[in-house]
């Protein structure tokens, strides 16, 4: 199979890369490595990324990449990341997959989301009071 339009290539490689992540374990992969995949896929979910179905295909490669790491989303720039993809696009479907990625984080990584409480709480009632059915959920 071939690929003449890169965002196609992007689209398939992330999607691939969340297939892979979700079937393996943090004892398969270095640290280093898991440093490299998440790179690769929060690059995808970058606002910069000009389109949003590869956004789309990157958040959710995110969500099955979370279990591999066991020290990045202590970070605050790495938490941040996954926040603004809640709020920085208009696509209701990255945001709901960006707000599922968060309560994997929450749920993982509590305790260092205490600079983030404010910023959770207005997101997640921007989401209620929203119009898509789907993202309250």
């Amino acid at each position: 199979m071939t690929y003449s339009n890169p965002v196609s290539l992007k689209e398939a490689t992330l999607e691939a890369l969340g297939y892979v992540c979700q079937g393996i374990s943090h004892d398969d992969l270095a640290q280093d490595e898991v440093e490299k995949v998440l790179n690769v896929v929060v690059n995808g979910m970058d606002v910069a990324e000009n389109s949003p179905p590869v956004r789309l295909v990157a958040t959710r490669a995110l969500k099955n990449a979370l279990a591999l790491d066991q020290a990045r989303y202590r970070t605050q720039e790495n938490v941040s990341v996954v926040l603004g993809a809640t709020a920085e696009t208009e696509w209701a479907d990255i945001r709901k997959v960006a707000f599922e990625c968060l309560g994997s984080v929450v749920s993982t990584y509590y305790a260092v989301l205490e600079p983030y409480r404010d910023i959770l709480v207005e997101r997640t009632i921007n989401a209620l009071k929203g119009d898509e059915t789907d993202l309250a959920l």
